[in-house]
């Protein structure tokens, strides 16, 4: 038995042939995109990568920076410890001297001359004192507002400060 010839027109053979086109060049171009993404893909995890290197070392700066302030902030406050700690022992030895002097002032067995002079040297010893103090606080202010000043400055990201009048 002989299998029947299937006759196909032409026009249903060409009709074929390009729905079979189509369809590869359908499979091409979603072939050509997914490749585009995936490339897109790549670099945007690329770029991505950078940036958060890029922010990992500026914290790393920033971080180092603190470090740097923190340790001169101890320093400072080192200094500051240790130069309050010598006025102290300077104003305390002045006290002493004035109690001494004093002492002398209020025996019966002292002349008025002497207690004349000894209220002057008392005198004197007084105001060197509020003189000592009162350097050693201004002293002991200028790092610290330098500090509080730049605190400012980093918080600020060295913009100038302006004030608002909320009246």
């Amino acid at each position: 038995m002989a299998l029947p010839a299937i006759v196909v027109s032409h026009t249903v053979a060409v009709a074929a042939l390009k729905e079979g086109l189509s369809l590869c060049q359908s499979i091409i171009s979603y072939r050509i995109a997914t490749q585009q993404i995936e490339l897109q893909r790549d670099r945007m995890h690329a770029e991505a990568n950078i940036i958060i290197q890029q922010l990992d070392h500026d914290y790393k700066v920033k971080l180092a920076n603190l470090n740097t302030i923190a340790d001169a902030h101890k320093i400072t406050l080192k200094g500051i410890n240790t130069s309050s700690k010598e006025v102290v022992n300077m104003v305390e030895s002045g006290q002493l001297e004035l109690d001494k002097y004093l002492n002398i002032i209020v025996s019966p067995d002292v002349s008025n001359d002497i207690k004349q002079s000894m209220m002057t040297v008392i005198s004197q010893l007084s105001q060197q004192q509020a003189q000592l103090v009162n350097n050693h606080m201004q002293s002991s202010q200028a790092p610290i507002n330098a500090f509080a000043m730049m605190l400012d400055r980093m918080r600020d990201s060295d913009q100038p400060r302006t004030f608002t009048d909320v009246s």
